[in-house]
C-alpha cells in the first residue's frame, strides 16, 4: 500500500530563493535611501518666520556648548571646538569672543562669580577648570588632581567657592575662595558619572545627577558627606537637575524622553514625557533644564531639535521646533524677562525662545520615521523570520529525501551557517535585555570601561543590533550562494529542471 507524502517541492525552494533575491534588492535600495536622506517629519517647523531667533557665531565651526545670562543683557557662552569664550550682546546681537592662552582647550560648561569673572570646565588633557577675567582679558588654569577627570558642570556658591563635577573622575571638586586651593570629594558608588549640580536654597546641600549609575546623590557642603537615592522608577542617564520651591528635585533623562520629578521624602518619581522622537532616533534626549519664575521647566531635546517647556501646575508641555538642526546644548539660560537661550552645537548658532510663546503642534510618528528608528530591530526580526522559514523548508525537504516516500524519517544535522546566524540572533536578543543605550553627546562622555556603577563599558545593545542586522543580509547571501547552481540550471533549461523536480518526487 502506497503512502502519500506531503513535502515542500524543490521547485518551491528555488522559487523561495528567487523571492529572497527580490527582497534583498528592495531592502538594499530602501536602506540606502533611508540612511542617505535626512528625513524630518515635524509639523509647524518654520524658516524665517519661526518664533525662535537665531544668532550666527562669527567663528566657523566653533561648537557652542553652554550659555549663561549675565548683567546688562549679555550672554556668555563656550566654544568647544575653537577653545574660546564668547559673549553675545542681547541689545544688538553682536558677538565677541576670546581665545584661551593654551592649545587644545575645550571649554564645556561655565558660570559667573560675584566679581563678574567667568569660570569654565575643560575636559582636555588631565582635565581642568579655568577662570577668565573679562576686564583684563586674562585666563588662568586650575588642573584637577585626578587624571582624565572630565570636569563638566560649574557652580559657584554664595561665599565664592567654585564647585564642579568630574564625570569620569567620579568626584566633586571645590576651588576654595580666595586662596584657590582645590579639594576633591569621591562619590560612594564607583564610576557613578556625576554630571550636573543644583543648590537647594537655604541649606548647605547640593543635588547631583549620577548619569552612569542612574541615581541621584545629595552632598553636604559643610561636612562633605554624600547620600545616594535610587528612584522608585528606573531612570536612564540623568543629566540636568534643578529644585523647585517645595524642595522637589527635577531631572532630565538624557538617555530617555522625559523630564522627571523626584520626591526625596519617599524616593518616588513621576515622569513627564516629551512628544515622540523624530529623525530616526528612539528617544529625544533632554539634557539640562532651567526653571523660570513661574515654575515652568525649559529644556532642549537634543535628538529632536526641539525646545520643551513643561508647566507642572497644569501638566502641559509646549514644544518649539528649532529651524536649524544640530541644537545640542550642555547648559541653557533664562534671562531677566524669562526668555530661554540655548546653544546649537552643529549649527554654530545661539537660539532664543520668547518667554510666553505658544507651543507648536507636533505630528504623531510617521511610518517612515518608525521604520528609520527601529530599522536594526526590524532587520533582526526579519532575519529570524527568514531563518525559521528556511529551516522549515530545508527540514521538510530532507525528510522526503531521507524517507524516499517510504520508511521512517531520518534526522539530519543543522548546517554551520544556520548555527552562526542563530547565535547572532540570540546575542542580539540577550544584549537588548542586559544593556541600555546612552545618548553619547560631545559634551557628556560615555561611561568608563569596567566600572560597577550603572551602564558602563561598551554599548553592547547597539553593537548587538548592528551584528543582528548584518545577520539578515548574511542569511540572504548564504541562501543565494547555496542555491546558485540550481538557479543557473533553471535559467539554462527550465524544462529539464521541471522534469527533475517530478523525478525527485516533487509536485
Amino acid at each position: 500500500m502506497s503512502r502519500e507524502v506531503i513535502a515542500c517541492p524543490r521547485g518551491a525552494s528555488a522559487d523561495f530563493v528567487r523571492k529572497l533575491t527580490a527582497l534583498f534588492i528592495v531592502t538594499i535600495v530602501i536602506l540606502a535611501f533611508i540612511l542617505g536622506t535626512d528625513i524630518i517629519f515635524v509639523a509647524g517647523q518654520q524658516g524665517s518666520g519661526s518664533i525662535i531667533t537665531e544668532f550666527q557665531i562669527p567663528t566657523s565651526d566653533s561648537g557652542p556648548e553652554a550659555i549663561i545670562a549675565g548683567p546688562n543683557n549679555r550672554f556668555w557662552f563656550t566654544e568647544f571646538n575653537a577653545g574660546k569664550i564668547g559673549v553675545l550682546f542681547g541689545q544688538n546681537g553682536i558677538i565677541h569672543d576670546f581665545k584661551a592662552n593654551a592649545t587644545g582647550v575645550e571649554p564645556d560648561s561655565l558660570a559667573m562669580d560675584m566679581r563678574g569673572r567667568i569660570w569654565f570646565s575643560d575636559p582636555s588633557g588631565q582635565g581642568s577648570v579655568w577662570m577668565f577675567n573679562p576686564n583684563t582679558i586674562v585666563f588662568r588654569r586650575f588642573s584637577t588632581n585626578t587624571a582624565n577627570s572630565f570636569p563638566l558642570f560649574i557652580f559657584i556658591d554664595q561665599t565664592g567657592n567654585v564647585w564642579f563635577t568630574e564625570v569620569t573622575g567620579n568626584r566633586i571638586g571645590e576651588i576654595l575662595y580666595p586662596g584657590n586651593v582645590m579639594v576633591e570629594y569621591l562619590l560612594p558608588t564607583p564610576d557613578s558619572g556625576p554630571a550636573e549640580v543644583a543648590y537647594q536654597n537655604g541649606t548647605s546641600l547640593l543635588w547631583i545627577t549620577e548619569s552612569y549609575a542612574n541615581r541621584i546623590a545629595r552632598f553636604n557642603m559643610t561636612d562633605h558627606t554624600f547620600q545616594e537615592f535610587t528612584p522608585s522608577q528606573p531612570v536612564n542617564s540623568p543629566v540636568g537637575v534643578v529644585l523647585d520651591r517645595a524642595g522637589n528635585v527635577w531631572i532630565a533623562e538624557h538617555g530617555g524622553s522625559s523630564v522627571d520629578v523626584f520626591f526625596p521624602s519617599n524616593s518616588t518619581l513621576r515622569k513627564y514625557s516629551t512628544s515622540p522622537p523624530t529623525r530616526g532616533y528612539s528617544f529625544t534626549a533632554p539634557a539640562t533644564i532651567a526653571m523660570d519664575k513661574k515654575g515652568r521647566l525649559w529644556f532642549m531635546e537634543h535628538l529632536a531639535d526641539r525646545v520643551g517647556r513643561l508647566d507642572p501646575t497644569s501638566s502641559t508641555l509646549d514644544e518649539f521646533n528649532v529651524p536649524t538642526s544640530g541644537s545640542y546644548s550642555v547648559l541653557n539660560a533664562l534671562d531677566q524677562s524669562g526668555n530661554f537661550w540655548f546653544t546649537q552645537f552643529a549649527a554654530n548658532q545661539i537660539g532664543m525662545v520668547p518667554a510666553n510663546s505658544l507651543g507648536q503642534p507636533q505630528n504623531n510618528r510617521s511610518i517612515v520615521d518608525i521604520v528609520t528608528s527601529y530599522l536594526p530591530e526590524i532587520l533582526v526580526a526579519g532575519a529570524g523570520v527568514l531563518g525559521a522559514t528556511y529551516l522549515v523548508i530545508r527540514r521538510r525537504r530532507l525528510r522526503v529525501d531521507s524517507a524516499g516516500g517510504k520508511g521512517p524519517v531520518v534526522a539530519t544535522s543543522v548546517s554551520l551557517a544556520t548555527i552562526v546566524i542563530a547565535a547572532l540572533l540570540v546575542l542580539s536578543l540577550v544584549s537588548a535585555e542586559i544593556a541600555t543605550p546612552l545618548a553619547k553627546c560631545v559634551g557628556i562622555p560615555p561611561p568608563n570601561n569596567g566600572g560597577s556603577g550603572g551602564s558602563t563599558g561598551p554599548d553592547y545593545f547597539t553593537l548587538a543590533l548592528e551584528i543582528g542586522s548584518l545577520g539578515f543580509f548574511a542569511l540572504i547571501a548564504y541562501l543565494l550562494w547555496r542555491d546558485r547552481g540550481r538557479l543557473k540550471g533553471m535559467a539554462k533549461d527550465p524544462k529539464q529542471t521541471k522534469d527533475k523536480s517530478h523525478h525527485d518526487g516533487s509536485t
